[in-house]
């Protein structure tokens, strides 16, 4: 049973819970649990409560608004895809000659830290810009280089030959 399923069911039977007696709330208490998968203690917290409703989603507040997300988008575009630690420091030396933004995007772009623009610029980042690297594995580099002995034979190797 889903969460707005087990909510839509605890306002159908919460006034006829808080309206009977005793000894017909513990069948409805019963129901309740088994239907929900409460715990007792739980249940009865909940069935006795007051009606709290959600009017906005639980956490803080989102502190940059979609404006503010648009423009970094488009800026991290023009500064070549580039990690958000370096988008940083560049975001200071390109926000003046950035004419499409007002001055207060302007000041909340230079206030947002390298973790946030990783945050807002995730939906945009597609699975196949992650990892790349531009260096070879190290087998082909030892496959490049031609390496013959000296001597085709180990034991005819002597280390005075190598003493100076």
């Amino acid at each position: 049973m889903g969460t707005g399923e087990k909510r839509e069911y605890l306002r159908a039977i919460r006034e006829r819970y808080q309206n009977s007696t005793k000894k017909m709330k513990q069948p409805i208490l019963d129901e309740f649990c088994l239907v929900c998968g409460y715990t007792r203690k739980y249940a009865i917290r909940k069935l006795n409560g007051a009606i709290n409703s959600r009017d906005r989603k639980p956490g803080p507040k989102r502190k940059y608004s979609w404006e503010v997300e648009k423009h970094l988008v488009i800026l991290w575009r023009a500064m070549g895809l580039m990690c958000s630690k370096k988008m940083v420091a560049g975001l200071r030396l390109w926000l003046p000659y950035y004419k499409d933004a007002d001055d207060k995007i302007k000041s909340q772009l230079l206030k947002i830290s390298a973790s946030t623009i990783d945050r807002m610029l995730r939906p945009y980042k597609s699975p196949e810009q992650r990892g790349l690297s531009t260096t070879r594995p190290v087998s082909w580099v030892k496959m490049q280089i031609p390496i013959e002995l000296i001597h085709s034979n180990i034991n005819t190797i002597s280390l005075s030959n190598f003493l100076i």
